[in-house]
């Protein structure tokens, strides 16, 4: 995805909703630099290795979330393989049309930011709930389309506790090594 002129940044994932119409001043969508591609509505991000969270949500704020994009709807994890745990969080355009506004993440029973464990004793509560506008923007939300997006905090851990990269770090790579 290019986010300015001569700099790009390739989510891990991204979707666009079929039948985008084209971009004009109503719609707030824009197409990529020097193309006729639309940006993705919504991106997903994850970090294990290279980026710690300040890292995560800075990329998101200054990169898909900059004036020369229309993404509308971020969300990014990062796992924190030394501690065994992860962050996850998902935010939207701030509303001065640029920037991220994060809107939930993860969070201790305290409510107060937080890494969650990888292995607790049981499942974790919550979810994230995106609305499905967000995403779609201006096309019509389709017929079987739900009203929100939910994701599972513990959807997201099992899906991280699946993966290899906990399992084995890459070649030269040591858990003190990591940028977590």
């Amino acid at each position: 995805m290019i986010y300015s002129p001569g700099n790009a940044k390739l989510p891990d994932a991204s979707f666009l909703p079929r039948n985008m119409p084209p971009p004009d001043r109503h719609n707030h969508l824009m197409f990529q630099s020097n193309t006729q591609q639309h940006y993705p509505s919504l991106v997903f991000e994850v970090a294990v290795i290279h980026e710690n969270r300040e890292r995560l949500l800075t990329d998101a704020s200054d990169k898909y979330f900059n004036p020369n994009t229309s993404v509308a709807v971020w969300v990014g994890v990062k796992v924190d393989i030394a501690n065994n745990a992860f962050w996850a969080g998902w935010g939207r355009r701030a509303n001065n049309g640029f920037g991220l506004r994060l809107e939930e993440q993860t969070e201790d029973n305290n409510g107060v930011t937080a890494f969650l464990p990888l292995n607790p004793p049981s499942l974790i509560p919550g979810q994230f709930t995106i609305p499905s506008t967000l995403v779609f923007g201006p096309v019509p939300l389709p017929q079987n389309a739900p009203i929100n997006f939910v994701i599972p905090l513990e959807q997201i851990r099992s899906e991280i506790e699946g993966c290899q990269v906990l399992r084995q770090l890459p070649p030269g790579y040591e858990a003190r090594d990591l940028d977590v």
